[in-house]
C-alpha cells in the first residue's frame, strides 16, 4: 500500500481492512506491506498501532518520493508471497473489495485488477532511491 501523508485515513482504513483479513486468515497468511513514499506527517505511528491486533504489518521506507507507480514496485521486490494485492488507503477501492479480488484468484485468474470508469494517467520518472525494509519477508 503506497503511502504519502495518509495519517488522517489510516485508522479508518484499518477499521475496514481488519475484518476483511479475518475472513481470509484461515486460508492465507496476509501481510500488509506499506510503502513509505517519503511521507512527512505522522503516518508511521498510525500504521504500526494495529500490530497488537495484527502483527503481519511491515513498512518499506523509500529514501525520497519516487511517485506512486515507482513506489508500487517496491512491494513485490521486497516481499515474498504467492499473491500481491495493491490497494490505496484513500478508499477509491474499499478494502471490502479485496474479497472479490481474492475470489477471482481462487478461480484461476492470474491477474485481477480494478479500474476506474473515468480518469487520467501520466508518466512519472524519478531518480533511483534507497530502500529499507522492516521485516517484510
Amino acid at each position: 500500500m503506497p503511502l504519502y501523508n495518509e495519517q488522517s485515513v489510516i485508522t479508518l482504513f484499518f477499521q475496514r481492512l481488519l475484518p476483511v483479513i479475518r475472513q481470509v486468515s484461515d486460508r492465507y497468511r496476509v501481510v500488509a506491506t506499506f510503502l513509505n513514499n517519503a511521507y512527512t506527517d505522522g503516518t508511521l505511528p498510525e500504521i504500526l498501532s494495529p500490530r497488537e491486533q495484527w502483527p503481519e504489518i511491515c513498512v518499506i521506507t523509500i529514501s525520497l518520493n519516487v511517485g506512486y507507480q515507482r513506489s508500487l514496485e517496491c512491494g513485490p521486490r521486497n516481499s515474498t508471497g504467492d499473491c500481491f494485492i495493491f490497494v490505496d488507503t484513500d478508499f477509491e477501492y474499499p478494502p471490502e473489495m479485496l474479497l472479490q479480488f481474492i475470489e477471482h484468484c481462487e478461480h484461476g485468474y492470474e491477474i485481477v485488477f480494478g479500474e476506474r470508469a473515468t480518469g487520467t494517467s501520466r508518466n512519472i520518472s524519478s531518480p533511483n532511491a534507497i530502500f529499507s525494509t522492516d521485516d517484510c519477508n
